[in-house]
């Protein structure tokens, strides 16, 4: 690469400050204060990808109406999504061994008997499959119950994996050898250990795309 293109793919505040209004302004995600780094690395793949030498002429690409879906995976790229099964423990215990318990006693008079989750910004599903797991735990001792989850992010790429339901070891190591055998498939590869969700945990999720920032289409 050519001096001339290490200035072009240069990061300005200029140019850094038009990203973070743009991704701020459209989904409420705060890139402004130490995430210059993250913001030039992720969008440098893409601008690379697409022949763009300077961030002026992408910024300026994805502000333009034939530049939606470019949008779309800027959004992709800088959003973050790390996360594993029963990631905060603690949440989980409170839900199970609290939460749950006192809506169930509000809920039991009612003539229909539902429960209803949501994980807002569930990235690669963990969240969602671990909330599965820990409600099918806790109602199989109190059958009879209808439960759904709705699994939502701002993520199209994150969405399609967390579909897919399928993670490496080391994204299942809080789940105990039980927990394991009664709700995920084990599959083997020349790369190792893969674990899927089984079709009854994914039956109780539903994945959809969700910007919080805009009305939201249910109650």
């Amino acid at each position: 690469m050519s001096n001339s293109t290490i200035a072009e793919t240069r990061l300005t505040q200029r140019d850094y400050k038009r990203i973070c209004d743009l991704i701020y302004n459209h989904c409420g995600i705060n890139l402004y204060k130490g995430k210059q780094g993250l913001v030039r690395s992720r969008l440098s793949k893409r601008m690379r990808k697409l022949g763009i030498d300077s961030f002026k002429d992408y910024i300026d690409l994805i502000e333009s109406p034939s530049g939606r879906d470019e949008f779309t995976t800027a959004v992709d790229s800088l959003s973050t999504n790390l996360t594993f099964f029963f990631r905060e423990k603690g949440h989980f215990d409170y839900l199970t061994g609290v939460h749950l318990p006192q809506v169930l006693a509000r809920k039991s008079r009612l003539p229909t008997q539902k429960i209803r989750g949501w994980s807002a910004a569930c990235s690669t599903g963990e969240e969602p499959y671990s909330l599965a797991i820990a409600l099918s735990d806790f109602f199989a001792k109190v059958p009879g119950w209808n439960i759904r989850l709705l699994a939502s992010d701002i993520s199209t790429r994150v969405l399609q994996r967390a579909k897919e339901g399928m993670y490496d070891e080391e994204r299942i190591a809080p789940l105990n050898a039980q927990q394991r055998s009664q709700y995920l498939i084990c599959h083997r590869d020349e790369n190792g250990k893969r674990f899927e969700a089984k079709p009854e945990v994914k039956s109780l999720i539903r994945f959809r795309y969700l910007n919080l920032m805009e009305p939201w289409p249910f109650r």
